[in-house]
């Protein structure tokens, strides 16, 4: 039953979380500005599907990993407290604290090899959907061998990681194991000798001397320890789940950060040219009903000058071709008009309730894409 409710608290955190996120990734065109203006996350299809999976999962999770422990530590340390005296629950206390220093000190960071993980399981997948969008290319100029390679090499970059985790998973939970069960133990059997041995310093008071009494008390205690190194246990368990938990929240949240940021047209990427910057973007959009550049470069996001000074007018009515070769920037013009690429300065006048249509030669058109000449509609 608690599986059950953890796997619908689970959903209904995805659901909702993918709704608002979705919300963002298709607002002012975001889905094209994480692509192209701005260099700080990799494979976004990765994050907006299996990690924010993997963060829900185990944000739901942590109800089952925490609360029984710890409540199973609250019962047994006050039954404890009765059998042992204060002494003994204080000496138990600070061996889980004392415990819980070392491991500490000790354990991997969990959360950022979680994240490494999940990036490198990203660009793995990456790899292959670079194959899939680009099969023609690939197949026409015989590219099979690098992509290959390509495939190969992330791979085995994923693989080298995981086996690493792995080593690192193992000597920790070596040395966790030989605290908790064996450590533990013994303190643990110390602390319920105290009646036995020591009753002045425990201050529990045995009615009945005998034999009887004593081995009663001592097995009372003992089951009591060891339920009560169990409940310990899964709690320093969950610390594991937690720390991996850390690593999922950080790449949503960064997700979620540069997603306001491209809302705030606030962008971080590799310029080649110091003469531009994304977060300098000194052009403006005037309404009008007629298209006209006036001395505005033609630039892409990466900084690049396709044209330096580009002087159009164009009225109602009129119409014009551009032609030239391939990348010397027709297609950018239009990108910039389409408020796709930055106005980096000066003015261009324009409607920006018109649309804008592109022509898809050789392809069939999508639900959105539509095959029309590229040209404006009013």
């Amino acid at each position: 039953m608690i599986k059950y409710f953890q796997g619908m608290i689970a959903v209904e955190f995805r659901t909702r979380l993918t709704k608002f996120v979705n919300d963002m990734y298709f607002m002012e065109k975001t889905y094209y500005k994480i692509l192209n203006l701005d260099n700080r996350i990799e494979n976004v299809d990765q994050l907006l599907t299996t990690d924010i999976e993997k963060f829900c999962n185990s944000l739901a999770s942590l109800y089952s990993s925490l609360t029984k422990p710890i409540l199973d530590l609250l019962i047994f340390n006050y039954q404890l407290s009765k059998s042992i005296g204060i002494p003994g629950l204080v000496g138990l206390l600070a061996n889980y604290v004392g415990s819980s220093i070392v491991l500490r000190f000790i354990s991997p960071n969990f959360g950022r090899l979680a994240a490494r993980e999940a990036k490198l399981e990203g660009q793995f997948r990456y790899a292959h959907s670079r194959i899939i969008t680009n099969a023609e290319e690939i197949a026409f100029y015989k590219g099979n061998k690098l992509e290959k390679s390509i495939v190969d090499t992330s791979y085995q970059k994923l693989i080298s990681h995981v086996n690493s985790v792995y080593r690192k998973k193992i000597n920790y939970n070596m040395v966790e194991d030989i605290i908790i069960k064996y450590l533990w133990s013994a303190i643990g059997y110390l602390g319920c000798a105290l009646p036995a041995f020591l009753p002045e310093i425990s201050g529990i008071k045995i009615e009945n001397g005998d034999e009887r009494s004593l081995t009663k008390g001592f097995i009372t205690n003992k089951r009591l320890m060891l339920n009560l190194a169990d409940a310990g246990g899964r709690v320093l368990y969950a610390y594991k789940e937690l720390a991996e938990l850390t690593g999922y929240t950080t790449r949503v949240y960064n997700l979620i950060e540069v997603f306001s940021d491209m809302k705030r047209n606030k962008y971080s990427k590799v310029m080649v040219s110091r003469d531009y910057s994304l977060n300098k973007i000194l052009g403006h959009v005037s309404e009008s009903d007629r298209i006209e550049f006036s001395e505005v470069p033609i630039v892409t996001p990466s900084g690049e000058l396709l044209v330096k000074r580009l002087n159009i007018r164009i009225e109602p009515g009129d119409h014009l071709l551009i032609s030239g070769a391939n990348g010397t920037g027709k297609t950018s013009i239009m990108r910039v008009l389409a408020s796709v690429w930055p106005l980096f300065c000066n003015a261009l006048c324009f409607n920006t309730k018109w649309e804008i249509y592109k022509i898809r030669k050789g392809r069939k058109s999508s639900s959105f894409h539509k095959d029309l000449t590229m040209s404006l509609a009013h």
